[in-house]
């Protein structure tokens, strides 16, 4: 498992997939954890015995703990049926009476053989396509009409070395469960893989192939085989190779699902509001017939790694953030997951967190030559383990940025770390565990799930928080800094490195200027670390507390109101659903309203540099170091009519956290660096857009509906950068310390200890004059007049790439039920079309549907669909998302339909009410916006009450062809007459 994973989570627990691949190929590069059956550990000093049971570990033969001395959680159920089905189950109420089932085999995309790339990943979608008792195209419509909605609750993912099945049940009843372990039983050796749904599936794994298929992605594999040349993962991505996707018989899956959809290769997990014992009998009684081949489990060749002189990589595209990582690596060793091993796996995080830690104080200071850096340890796929740094430049800065790195690495290698440095680290360690802790008894089911499977594949123990905090507390007080730097040293072992650049500029000599670069930089000096200034926290006083003038309930919901003398709203609620967390909104100002339709991306620059530039008195740097140990965040958001400050926080912080909030209306910092950091940034992000038609629709695909206000969108990068820290201030400054302000609190608070830290703070600042009116600057919003003909925008990445995104103006939130019934519609609108242009036409991967209904706009609103495809499917996917339209339109909806839509979504309603982040919602303009309360005393009623009629009323008036603004994104250049015209026309 990579250090950054252990250091947030000293248990290991956390699971890893080929997102997290892409992720650190875009931004860091450290190897990702892996696991495979094959292989066997090297502790050739290890007993008989010990040896033995490490190796049954290794191979997953056994649970981890049963080769620990780490006492698993004893909440959980382990056990193991004679067929060799392995199962854990684990009771947990929150939500209440929800559930949470995966079923994980241990095949991915490394178990293929060459004419079988990609099928292990096709295979996890043929599971949704048919099988003995299920016939195709009905799984996603039975889950639906049980409540399960598609994707969010029905999903799956294929790695290189497991494929897993997730279903969350939002109501664990009997009839729920025993349909979804009827379903994960037939994915469990059931599977008809007929070969028309295996064709009609293609195109939707090849939508998916699209989507994927990025500059990003592409630079990642490019690395990925120059770091791993000789490992089979490199040549075996999950998605798979064109040519087996679009023509691999039925064999190639029958081999593959034969071979490894096997009860000795699989592993259940059930967590939820369910009895154990109960759940153990009825997967007894589904599972037991399922039996294991003769044969035994095949093993896969992961191939290996070998000792390598330094050397450098490259990779050029023009839509590429510039990476420079810099990697150590060395055969994989099998490490237990014992008490000391995680021990000796966090001092070696230590030194890797530390020098990332340095490498983001280095960013921050003025004239920096590089965005940001880090520097991480971790195991690849059983077959290499090292470290790595990873540092992100603008493309003419990569020279420089390598020099940081190089004499930063080995600043640390040569000189370590100071006592300051691991005191920070560890406080903050120490307060993440304590929190998990703290918070145990109302972990997530989904969560406990997840980390359960998660925890097979990592071969580590499922221990308890209590328990993981208690072992660190043991150990942490007795480490020093040499013992860091041993263990980093040891991490990155003596070798040379290997290099990669991935960036859009162009080296003529690509390989020999980097180790140029390289070299040269190896001849500079380096000192040891410079001793950093102690400080003390500079915002703990606002003066006398804000006097409470006004306090009121709402008794039915449990919410307290208060107001203070200087006009602040206080709104708070108990609650349990997450133990020890608070979650905090301090709302303010007129959010996007209040920008200047004159200074286009004035937004980005308040939603993304101004809280960097820290506080008048402390620097973002300063307070990670200050507030070492503590919970706390500095966050902006902005919202259409207002702005916002949010957190979520223990109780314990909560009157800093509300401090921090304080200092940040009262003493913005504004320090220049952080505004020139995130003009870099722009500067390297804005050509990325370009490269797939997803990132123009994210570009321009908002100001088009908005009839071309420049407040929506992506505006030109020229005009981004053209905006100034003046500008900011004088957007925020009034608003901040003068405009409306409500706060609201909500979680396991104190009601009155809430009261008392608001008046402290933010209660405490001068008068504020200013009051919440929505209809300030609320006029001049509107949808488009439809354009004539298609608008066309173009992107520049590969010819067969395309999108379409065809939108309906809708109507506002003035009538609420009617916004609600708005709801319902679009959950109609997208089953019909996930049946129609993914499982019909196998089209895309996955089509988009969204609704908005404005409560700030008057007449403002929307209904959209989305939908990627190949060039030369465009006309036919517009002419799909028009007769679904039509079909809306003229009422032919099915009670199915409705049914498969509106269960879902009450579902989802009722666990709304027991998560801290809708009741967040519910009280933040529960003052400023009377009635704003009756909105969750009604919602249940309300969409309990819509009928299908009420959704063909709706429909019939949204979706009319003539008012349809329709946008394709094609490859290359947009053609001349109409179509150019209006993309002019919608503010292109």
């Amino acid at each position: 498992m990579t250090e950054e994973r252990v250091m947030r989570n000293f248990a290991g627990r956390a699971m890893s997939a080929l997102a997290s691949l892409v992720v650190l190929a875009a931004c860091a590069g450290g190897p990702v954890a892996g696991s495979s059956p094959a292989g066997g550990p090297d502790s050739p000093g290890a007993p008989p015995a010990a040896a033995a049971l490490q190796t049954a570990a290794f191979e997953r033969r056994i649970w981890a703990h049963e080769a620990s001395d780490i006492t698993p959680d004893p909440a959980v159920r382990y056990g193991r049926l004679a067929n060799g089905l392995a199962y854990a189950i684990m009771k947990n109420a929150t939500p209440s009476r929800a559930a949470s089932i995966r079923l994980r085999f241990g095949v991915g995309s490394v178990m293929e053989a060459d004419d079988q790339r990609g099928l292990a990943h096709f295979l996890e979608h043929m599971a949704f396509n048919g099988s003995e008792n299920v016939p195709e195209g009905e799984m996603i419509k039975l889950l639906e009409r049980y409540g399960l909605s598609f994707g969010p609750d029905t999903n799956a993912y294929t790695s290189f070395l497991e494929t897993v099945y997730q279903l969350d049940l939002p109501d664990a009843r009997d009839e729920v469960v025993d349909a979804a372990l009827m379903i994960m039983r037939e994915t469990g050796g059931r599977l008809t893989l007929s070969p028309a749904a295996i064709d009609r599936e293609r195109g939707v794994i090849l939508s998916e192939k699209r989507v994927r298929d990025t500059p990003a992605f592409r630079a990642f594999l490019a690395r990925f085989a120059f770091l791993y040349p000789q490992a089979t993962a490199s040549r075996r991505m999950p998605i798979g190779a064109q040519e087996v996707i679009t023509g691999a018989p039925r064999e190639a899956f029958e081999r593959l699902y034969r071979g490894w959809y096997r009860p000795d290769n699989a592993l259940l997990v059930v967590t939820g509001d369910v009895d154990p014992g109960l759940m153990e009998a009825r997967i007894a009684a589904r599972f037991a017939d399922w039996r294991a081949p003769d044969a035994p489990l095949g093993r896969p060749a992961l191939g290996r790694v070998e000792p390598r002189g330094l050397e450098a990589g490259y990779v050029q595209d023009p839509a590429i953030p510039t990476t420079l990582t810099i990697s150590s690596l060395a055969p994989f060793r099998f490490e237990p997951d014992t008490a000391e091993n995680r021990r000796r796996a966090f001092v070696r995080a230590l030194g890797f967190s530390i020098l990332s830690r340095r490498f983001s104080t280095l960013s921050r200071q003025p004239g920096a030559s590089f965005l940001s850096a880090s520097a991480s340890w971790g195991q690849t796929f059983d077959v290499a383990q090292g470290g790595s740094v990873a540092i992100v430049s603008r493309p003419e800065s990569w020279r420089a940025a390598l020099g940081v790195a190089e004499q930063e690495l080995r600043r640390a290698l040569t000189h370590g770390f100071t006592q300051a440095e691991l005191a920070e680290q560890i406080a903050n360690a120490r307060t993440s565990l304590k929190n998990a802790a703290d918070g145990a008894t109302t972990r997530q089911t989904r969560a406990l799930a997840d980390a359960l499977a998660g925890g097979f594949d990592d071969r580590s123990v499922f221990s308890t928080p209590q328990d993981d905090l208690s072992r660190f507390d043991a150990f942490a007080g007795a480490i020093t800094p040499g013992d860091v730097l041993t263990a980093f040293r040891e991490a990155w072992g003596e070798g040379p490195p290997l290099l990669f650049l991935s960036t859009s500029a162009v080296l003529a000599n690509a390989p020999a200027e980097i180790l140029t670069a390289w070299r040269e930089s190896s001849l500079t000096g380096v000192a040891a670390p410079a001793a950093v200034a102690e400080a003390s926290f500079a915002y703990d006083d606002f003066g006398p507390p804000g006097p409470v003038v006004s306090r009121s309930e709402a008794a039915d919901l449990g919410v307290t109101h208060a107001r203070f003398a200087n006009g602040v709203m206080l709104n708070v609620k108990r609650t349990a659903f997450d133990r020890d967390s608070v979650s905090i909104t301090a709302r303010f100002g007129d959010g996007l309203r209040a920008l200047p339709k004159t200074q286009p991306g004035l937004g980005l620059w308040i939603s993304n540099a101004f809280v960097n530039a820290g506080l008048g008195r402390h620097s973002i740097d300063e307070l990670q170091r200050v507030l070492a140990g503590r919970a706390w965040s500095l966050d902006l958001d902005m919202g259409d009519d207002a702005f916002s400050l949010n957190a979520v926080v223990p109780p314990a912080d909560l009157a800093l956290q509300l401090q921090l909030m304080a200092a940040l209306a009262s003493d913005p910092g504004y320090r220049p660096e952080a505004f020139e950091q995130f003009a870099q940034a722009i500067a390297v992000w804005y050509p990325t857009l370009e490269s797939t038609p997803q990132g123009v629709l994210g570009r321009d695909l908002g100001r088009i509906l908005h009839d071309g206000d420049p407040r929506w969108g992506v505006p030109a990068l020229a005009e981004i950068q053209s905006r100034t820290p003046a500008e900011i201030r004088a957007v925020l400054t009034d608003a901040m310390l003068r405009g409306p302000m409500e706060i609201s609190i909500v979680g396991d608070v104190d009601v009155d200890a809430a009261i008392g830290a608001a008046a402290r703070t933010l209660g405490a600042l001068p008068a504020r004059t200013g009051v919440f009116d929505l209809s300030r600057n609320a006029a001049g919003v509107r949808f488009p007049a439809p354009p004539g003909a298609p608008i066309v925008l173009t992107h520049a990445g590969d010819a067969d790439k395309a999108a379409v995104s065809v939108s309906w103006p809708g109507i506002d939130e003035s009538d609420l039920r009617q916004a609600r019934v708005l709801r319902l519609m679009r959950d109609v609108f997208d089953v019909k079309m996930t049946d129609e242009v993914r499982e019909r036409l196998g089209a895309t991967y996955s089509p988009g549907v969204t609704a908005s209904a404005s409560d700030v706009f008057k007449g403002y609103g929307f209904v959209q669909a989305t939908v990627d495809a190949r060039a030369s499917d465009v006309e036919a996917v517009v002419s799909a998302i028009g007769e679904v339209a039509s079909r809306m339109r003229a009422g032919e909806i099915s009670a199915d339909e409705f049914e498969r839509a509106r269960k879902p979504l009450l579902e989802q309603i009722n666990q709304r009410f027991e998560r801290n982040g809708y009741w967040l919602d519910v009280l933040s303009q529960s003052q400023s916006r009377p009635g704003w309360l009756d909105r969750t005393r009604t919602i249940k009623q309300d969409y309990a009450g819509i009928t299908l009629d009420d959704v063909k009323a709706l429909a019939a008036r949204i979706f009319v062809p003539e008012k349809a603004v329709t946008v394709k994104v094609l490859s290359g250049a947009p053609p001349a007459g109409p179509q150019t015209d209006a993309a002019r026309q919608a503010g292109q």
